[in-house]
């Protein structure tokens, strides 16, 4: 049973998303909160902030509790420990470590399984209504591609995550609310066919005021990883509703028309790339986007603030410099991740901080490992002038860059076999050109995109997941509600 309160037809959300001074015009829209679907969807301002609500669902991290994906994928990954200030800060997390059983009341099922549903509720509702609307038929044919795009990385998430999950793609009414699970497989082709549809109706490149907005070589880069996980776990091409058929010669042509668009390069400095100025950079196909202009200070709604949760909980217990803006201590690198870098490797000192290292004091984490993350972290440019208002662990404005260049670089290399789109990530790197081979891009990926949330799916799609389980259990409420529709996975 998905919960009532997702799939009911009241619209919630304020603000989309907000990263640097681009993309405000676009980012700033009305709340939606008390507005109700019956009497939406008239015009095209309307059209707009509905389209920003199914955007917005992509910053929740805070829900009924703490489940910043990506940090916990990294935990996941075995790439992390928990950290945090002790044993009882955030216990879910911790049961997400390989040794460790994830259980089916752990909150951050919850979390997942909620903010993805109210996504896909949010796109099946602008699909259904988006015809009767007073608009101009250019901005219906780039807002579905925007929505189709958007469904598919929900259920790109979820169906990684949980792997037996209802696919549903249409508004349910509340006497549909039992609805079974679909073959992973079938859920795939739906991804592929959403995907397929919005790559012609979506454009390649959008102003710097609509940053943060989805384009096709975004959608095409999705549809690859999409085909290689879908390939990688259950050894399937993906098939569209029309019967295109999504196979490695397809996944290829799209990777390969990103790179030869010209469109995307490489930073010349790796470091660069989780700092301020570099949002939504040449490296960026997409980024979910973050930003201060909520100044939020409500601890009991989540949803509520534009801030970027990763940056709070991962920064440095009782650290503060001119470099650094204290956290909370989680999502602590290990030694083995650490010393998995080369020597003369520029992205360890990029990616990793050394505690041994830090001239200014700061508290040790639980679990403490002698390492913290370079990434997604809190700094003095990202953090909320406190004369402002709201709190500023709930303003952070660092965007979580989603797809890289270098990831459609690695995914080229990878699907054939060539290790000249390899060398060129380990050019940026400082490190010398090698041979092709699975051992070779493993590496790659791990290091290149280390702390990103991307090891633990890499791994999964290897056949190396590094838990007993591969995929984690449905959450024991939506069990509970479904009154045995929904089977728990073994």
């Amino acid at each position: 049973m998905i919960k009532k309160y997702i799939l009911t037809g009241i619209l919630g959300v304020g603000l989309l998303m907000g990263a640097t001074s681009c993309g405000e015009d676009f980012l700033q829209r009305d709340a939606l909160d008390l507005r109700q679907s019956d009497t939406f969807y008239k015009n095209e301002t309307e059209a707009m902030e509905a389209l920003v609500a199914t955007y917005s669902v992509l910053q929740w991290q805070y829900v009924t509790n703490y489940g910043p994906l990506e940090l916990i994928l990294d935990i996941a990954s075995g790439d992390t420990r928990k950290g945090g200030g002790s044993a009882g800060d955030q216990p879910h997390m911790e049961e997400f470590e390989p040794q460790n059983v994830v259980q089916p009341t752990n909150v951050a099922l919850e979390v997942w399984w909620d903010k993805y549903y109210t996504g896909i509720q949010r796109a099946n509702q602008y699909l259904e209504r988006i015809d009767g609307v007073e608009a101009d038929e250019t901005f219906k044919t780039r807002t579905i591609g925007e929505v189709k795009f958007l469904r598919a990385y929900y259920y790109f998430d979820l169906v990684r995550l949980f792997g037996n999950i209802p696919l549903i793609t249409k508004t349910l009414g509340l006497d549909e609310m039992d609805q079974t699970q679909a073959d992973p497989k079938d859920v795939y082709n739906q991804i592929a066919t959403d995907l397929v549809e919005s790559i012609p109706a979506l454009p390649q490149a959008v102003s710097d005021s609509e940053m943060g907005r989805v384009t096709s070589y975004a959608a095409k880069a999705l549809l690859a990883k999409a085909y290689m996980h879908a390939n990688g776990v259950y050894g399937v091409n993906l098939t569209t509703a029309n019967g295109e058929v999504i196979d490695n010669g397809r996944a290829l042509q799209e990777l390969r028309d990103i790179i030869s668009s010209g469109a995307y390069a490489l930073l010349d400095d790796y470091s660069n790339l989780f700092r301020m100025d570099y949002q939504n950079s040449s490296e960026s196909l997409f980024s979910i986007q973050f930003s201060d202009l909520a100044e939020w200070g409500d601890w009991g709604y989540g949803v509520g603030t534009q801030g970027n949760f990763l940056v709070t909980m991962q920064g440095i217990r009782g650290h503060n410099s001119d470099e650094r803006v204290e956290g909370w201590g989680f999502n602590l690198p290990t030694e083995e991740l650490f010393n998995t870098f080369e020597p003369g490797d520029l992205r360890q000192q990029a990616s990793i901080v050394v505690a041994a290292d830090l001239e200014e004091s700061y508290d040790e984490s639980y679990q403490q490992t002698g390492y913290y993350t370079n990434k997604y972290t809190g700094r003095p440019e990202n953090r909320l002038d406190d004369s402002r208002g709201g709190d500023f662990n709930l303003n952070f404005r660092l965007n979580t860059q989603t797809i890289r260049y270098s990831d459609v670089l690695l995914m080229e290399s990878e699907l054939s076999g060539d290790a000249t789109n390899l060398n060129k990530v380990r050019e940026r790197a400082g490190l010398p050109a090698v041979g092709y081979s699975q051992a070779a891009i493993e590496h790659e990926r791990r290091v290149e995109l280390a702390l990103e949330g991307q090891r633990y799916f890499d791994l999964i799609r290897w056949g190396k997941g590094p838990r007993s389980k591969d995929l984690f259990p449905i959450p024991q409420n939506e069990i509970n509600l479904g009154g045995g529709t929904l089977v728990q996975n073994p």
